[in-house]
């Protein structure tokens, strides 16, 4: 019984693709929820997006840090 295994170039390239669409997302859904929050509650809003915004850059930053 064998396996089809994918190169581990392409792997990581599909990797990549799916990790920005997921950051590009993420990006719109805390601007979407800016947006909408903002209109109720200014400063509230500004600040949750903000600490968003950080851990984003936490995580994007921490990411390629990593040695695997």
């Amino acid at each position: 019984m064998s396996t089809f295994k994918l190169p581990k170039e392409l792997v990581a390239f599909i990797d990549d693709i799916f990790g920005m669409l997921g950051l590009a997302f993420a990006v719109l859904l805390i601007l979407v929820m800016f947006a909408v929050g903002f209109a109720f509650y200014p400063i509230i809003s500004s600040i949750v997006a903000g600490l968003f915004v950080i851990g984003l850059l936490m995580e994007y930053l921490g990411k390629g840090r990593k040695s695997s």
